[in-house]
């Protein structure tokens, strides 16, 4: 049989299962490059998902092909429920998710957390998903805790989830108070679970969801005084004044001088943002902000994300300290070639007044190199550059996402969902 796109077909039906791999891994190498290939490749495994020798290496593909991999979604289905191997079930469990397809619930109900995904692994939220896992939970078998972690990766979009969720409350506290602060659910019955997650660490969130349900402010600034920064956007907003006690601790960190890691750098750029908030007061804050900015690297990324974050805040006015960033421009537009700080230097950019014009090509390079593609993406949406999402959307070669092997094809259709919408909102 002929070679399709490099494929030997006579070695995917062969019974030589070295060869039976090499196949396998030109085929899903590939689709991993072009985004025409699984439509044509996918159903060459034909012979393998019907071959129980070769169950491990056609679910291994079909892992790798991204949404064409619905072909045999009943097989994935009979695999995930009885293979004997826990890696091919886990990888027939992960296909599903990725398609939407509720048979991985049965599986990961029976099994637990060993048939989890890893945590970057996006999770489509169908409404048969969504219905099977709710059936699941309001079921009280046992299974709620592993679930509530799958609710909690849905995030807002999985409000209709709430009564579940509230009923998973006592049997499994923790897992259900995260799921239900994920989906943007609070309410009294969250009380015990939240203090308890407040005071672990990286309790912030659910500090400060119990600073909105009780107006007490102590757990929240406790846990933002060890938060590893970044912290979630709005929270230094939301404590403002009352973070003043704060303040005399996180002064110490505004030096003027950027520090030498980046995980110091990210406190002092934490220490500026509560500092502000609490105080209005730019005075030791700005500098510090700026020394990061100009360290490169990794610092710079972080410190021009913060830049941009309080560009767009709405908390000063014109003439304000957002006028005293806007004498950074130049500093920010050195930055544009920096692969690692460019994205969030155009992002402060755009905020601070700059011309979409100047930025879009720094943002359409970025995504053709790989670089923080996700974030650019977004940013391409908010200066409105839809001809440029089409284009990168119409492309046949795949765009470098990074990520692991397994994730490099739906990683890149997930892309490109986004960038259709970019530019289809023009």
């Amino acid at each position: 049989m002929l070679d399709v796109h490099g494929v030997n077909q006579a070695a995917l039906t062969g019974r030589d299962p070295e060869a039976r791999l090499a196949a396998v891994g030109a085929l899903t190498v590939r689709c991993q490059e072009s985004r025409s290939a699984p439509a044509l490749l996918v159903p060459l495994l034909e012979p393998l998902v019907r071959d129980p020798r070769a169950c491990d290496e056609a679910v291994l593909a079909l892992r790798r092909c991204g949404r064409a991999a619905a072909r045999y979604a009943g097989f994935l289905g009979e695999v995930a429920a009885a293979s004997p191997e826990l890696a091919t079930r886990r990888r027939a469990v992960e296909t599903l998710m990725l398609l939407g397809d509720p048979r991985w619930v049965d599986p990961v109900v029976r099994e637990g957390e060993a048939l989890l995904p890893h945590s970057l692994m996006p999770l489509p939220w169908p409404s048969e998903v969504r219905d099977a896992v709710r059936r699941r939970l309001a079921a009280l078998t046992g299974s709620e805790g592993v679930l509530c972690e799958i609710v909690a990766r849905w995030g807002t979009e999985a409000a209709d989830v709430v009564p579940e969720l509230l009923g998973a409350l006592p049997h499994a506290p923790q897992a259900a108070t995260r799921a239900l602060l994920a989906v943007g659910h609070l309410g009294a019955p969250m009380v015990p679970g939240l203090r308890a997650a407040a005071s672990r660490p990286g309790g912030l969130l659910a500090a400060t969801a119990l600073f909105r349900l009780t107006g007490d402010p102590a757990p929240a600034l406790r846990a933002l005084l060890t938060a590893r920064p970044p912290v979630p956007p709005g929270v230094v907003a939301l404590l403002g004044p009352l973070a003043m006690p704060l303040v005399p601790e996180f002064e110490l960190l505004l030096t003027g001088e950027a520090a030498d890691s980046p995980p110091q750098c990210a406190a002092q750029l934490l220490a500026a943002q509560v500092v502000i908030a609490a105080t209005g007061d730019t005075t030791a804050a700005l500098p510090t902000l700026h020394a990061v900015l100009t360290a490169g690297g990794h610092r710079a990324v972080l410190a021009a994300a913060v830049v941009a974050d309080l560009a767009g805040s709405g908390m000063s006015g014109v003439g304000g300290w957002r006028g005293e960033m806007a004498v950074w421009k130049p500093e920010l537009r050195e930055l544009l070639d920096d692969p690692w700080a460019g994205v969030a230097a155009a992002g402060a950019l755009w905020r601070l007044g700059a011309p979409a014009g100047e930025l879009v090509p720094v943002v359409v390079r970025a995504i053709e190199e790989g670089r923080r593609p996700a974030a650019a993406v977004s940013l391409l949406h908010e200066l409105g550059a839809a001809a440029e999402a089409a284009r990168l959307a119409a492309r046949d070669e795949r765009l470098p996402v990074g990520g692991a092997d397994d994730d490099i094809v739906i990683n890149d259709e997930l892309l490109r969902d986004r960038l259709l919408a970019t530019a289809a909102s023009r």
